[in-house]
């Protein structure tokens, strides 16, 4: 019971880091394409 428990945990904790880390990777993301997209506009516009 208590080893199914704490693997349980052990899972939604593991999940909601990756969940954390893939929405901070989505955010750089966002954040370097709007960089990119500022450049551009400062070397072509």
């Amino acid at each position: 019971m208590i080893d199914s428990q704490a693997l349980l945990v052990n899972l939604f904790v593991f999940s909601g880091i990756r969940a954390k880390l893939s929405k901070k990777a989505e955010l750089t993301k966002c954040i370097q394409r709007k960089s990119i997209e500022k450049v551009r506009r400062y070397v072509y516009g």
